[in-house]
C-alpha cells in the first residue's frame, strides 16, 4: 500500500542509508534527526555551501523566522508549537526538495527538535509539521495493541511465525477499533434522539409562558414512555446454524 509520507524518530532519520533509499524511491519523508546531525545549508548570498549541526541551526534562528502553528489534536489537546524551516543543499530529483524542519515547544523554548524533510517542492511548512507530529498516533496504536491483543507477546524464531502473529494481532486490533467506533456512533445517535424528543416540550413551555395560543394536537402516545427499539452494539450477528451445501473434495 503506497504511503504519502514516511515519518520516524531519530533512529531512522539519522540513518543516511535509509534516507538515501527513500530518496531514490522518491518516498516523501519527515524524519527526526539528532541534534549533532550535520546539515548542508546553501549560502543565501550565493556563496559556498556551509555545514552546521541541526541543534545549532535551531538555536541561531532569529525570532521572526519562527511561526506558531496548530497542527492538530494530540493526546492532551491541540498541538501548538513554534515551527521554522530552511532549505537544504542536498541533491534532489526534479520537482523535489530538501528542508530542515525545526520544532520548538512552548513549554520549553530551549529544546529544539530537528527533522530532515524530503518532499515535492510544493510542500508547505504546515503540511510538513503535521506529518512530523502524526507519529504520536502510531505510537499510541502500538501501546494499545500491546495491551489489548498481545502485539509483543510472541516467542518465535522465524519470519513466517512472526508475520502470522503480527497479522492476526493487527486484524484483531482493527476489528476492536471498528466495534468501538460503531458503539460510539450508536451512543451519539441515542443522545441525539433524546434531545430531539425533548425539543417539543421545551417549545410548548416557552409558548405557554408568553401566553401564545397553541393549535389542537391529535392524541399521540407519550414519547417519553413509548418503547424505542435500539440495536445493541455489544451483540454481533452470527452465521446461520445450518451450513449451506458445500462441495466435497477427495483427499489425496
Amino acid at each position: 500500500m503506497p504511503a504519502q509520507w514516511v515519518t520516524g524518530d531519530a533512529v531512522y532519520g539519522s540513518n543516511r542509508a535509509f534516507r538515501g533509499w527513500l530518496i531514490t524511491e522518491q518516498h516523501a519523508f519527515v524524519l527526526a534527526v539528532r541534534s549533532d546531525e550535520q546539515l548542508a545549508l546553501p549560502d543565501p548570498d550565493g556563496g559556498p555551501i556551509w555545514s552546521a549541526e541541526a541543534g545549532a541551526v535551531g538555536r541561531a534562528l532569529p525570532a521572526e523566522d519562527w511561526q506558531r502553528l496548530s497542527v492538530g489534536a494530540g493526546a492532551k489537546g491541540l498541538l501548538v508549537d513554534d515551527w521554522a524551516w530552511l532549505p537544504l543543499a542536498d541533491q534532489a530529483p526534479a520537482g523535489w526538495a530538501h528542508w530542515v524542519l525545526l520544532r520548538r515547544r512552548l513549554s520549553d523554548p530551549d529544546e529544539v527538535v530537528a527533522y530532515h524533510v524530503f518532499g515535492p517542492r510544493a510542500t508547505t511548512l504546515l503540511e510538513a509539521a503535521r506529518v512530523a507530529v502524526i507519529r504520536w498516533a502510531i505510537e499510541e496504536c502500538f501501546e494499545t495493541a500491546k495491551g489489548e491483543v498481545g502485539l509483543d507477546e510472541y516467542e518465535v524464531r522465524k519470519w513466517d511465525s512472526w508475520y502470522r502473529h503480527i497479522t492476526l494481532v493487527m486484524l484483531a486490533h482493527a476489528y476492536l477499533t471498528v466495534i468501538r467506533a460503531a458503539a460510539q456512533t450508536a451512543r451519539e445517535g441515542e443522545a441525539a434522539c433524546h434531545v430531539e424528543r425533548a425539543q417539543p416540550a421545551r417549545m410548548g413551555s416557552v409558548g405557554a409562558s408568553h401566553g401564545a395560543r397553541s393549535a389542537p394536537v391529535a392524541d399521540t402516545p407519550d414519547l417519553d414512555t413509548a418503547p424505542v427499539t435500539r440495536p445493541d452494539p455489544a451483540l454481533v450477528a452470527l452465521a446461520a446454524a445450518t451450513p449451506g451445501p458445500r462441495q466435497t473434495l477427495p483427499l489425496r
